[in-house]
């Protein structure tokens, strides 16, 4: 399952939850509710959310490794001519070079193998060079010293157990996206079919499936949804929303005793909102995607009725 399969599944259950809600929200598919779809849709875009902060930090452990690779690559190298030319043609220890050069490959093993007998080395020639007469100064590149060296080493093995970690991290988060992206796409395709059957051809209902894009090619949002919300302390109210393929979200609000909707939040890139500090009535909100083809349909409006706030 690629990740496009995935945006794609999420994207039809969002269109799937928008055409329940809109024209038949008591339809049930066996034990599959709306209710029950919502809760499985929503979770899949925080799982998805999760999935690409995984990746992303995997991408950046690697890339920090990748780094160090190099770094050491260019000490090995430098540090191999500097002692291969400061010994003797007949010097015993330049079978110890050719043991260091030997190791061949580009993997994580081999660098570490390759750095380790290289330090090994250093060290040696260092004594060597000590026990000269006159004693001659340990070698160095540039400022990097064989301890500087050997830290360096100490640190990559670091930073290869930290994408390790985060490769098992992905693995976990990837699992866990697998088994919803396929009750999800399972329960799309229950739905649709059951909606064929029990809607007649050119009623509004059978219509409505020709809003649930099913293929790939860019469009204009699907219809907005409410996919949940939560009443916050102090009067508060977080809600959570999404619509397929939209890139960015406005929400409408009207509250107890208002005669219009008023924008209260635009240009959201993520999908939830909170509004705070809301006085006590029936609030009715309405939320609605866009992406660069366009603009999407509107939600069915959500009314949410806020208690007075407890004294403090």
């Amino acid at each position: 399952m690629n990740n496009r399969y995935w945006y794609d599944i999420h994207s039809r259950g969002v269109d799937t939850f928008a055409v329940w809600t809109a024209f038949a929200p008591t339809f049930v598919v066996g034990e599959l509710t709306l209710t029950a779809h919502s809760t499985d849709v929503n979770l899949f875009n925080s799982l998805i959310l999760e999935w690409s902060q995984a990746q992303d930090a995997l991408n950046l452990a690697r890339s920090n490794r990748d780094t160090s690779a190099a770094s050491l690559g260019v000490v090995c190298q430098r540090a191999l001519k500097l002692i291969s030319g400061t010994l003797k043609p007949t010097d015993n220890l330049l079978k110890e070079v050719r043991s260091v050069t030997g190791v061949q490959g580009e993997s994580q093993g081999a660098i570490n193998e390759k750095c380790l007998r290289l330090a090994s080395l250093w060290m040696a020639v260092n004594t060597h060079r000590a026990a000269l007469t006159p004693a001659q100064p340990a070698l160095t590149v540039d400022t990097t010293d064989v301890s500087s060296f050997q830290s360096m080493v100490g640190n990559h093995a670091m930073l290869n157990q930290i994408v390790a970690t985060h490769r098992t991290a992905l693995s976990q988060k990837t699992t866990a996206l697998r088994v919803v992206a396929t009750r999800v796409d399972t329960n799309n395709k229950r739905w649709y079919k059951a909606w064929q059957g029990q809607f007649a051809a050119g009623t509004a209902q059978r219509e409505a499936l020709s809003l649930i894009n099913t293929g790939s090619s860019q469009s204009a949002p699907g219809q907005a949804v409410f996919l949940g919300h939560e009443i916050l302390p102090g009067q508060g109210v977080r809600l959570s929303f999404d619509a397929s393929r939209a890139t960015q979200f406005a929400v409408s609000h009207q509250g107890p005793g208002e005669s219009v909707f008023a924008v209260v939040a635009s240009g959201l890139t993520v999908k939830s909102f909170d509004h705070l500090n809301q006085g006590q009535g029936i609030h009715t909100y309405k939320v609605v995607g866009a992406n660069s083809a366009g603009t999407g349909a509107e939600s069915v409006v959500l009314s949410i009725s806020v208690a007075q706030a407890n004294a403090a």
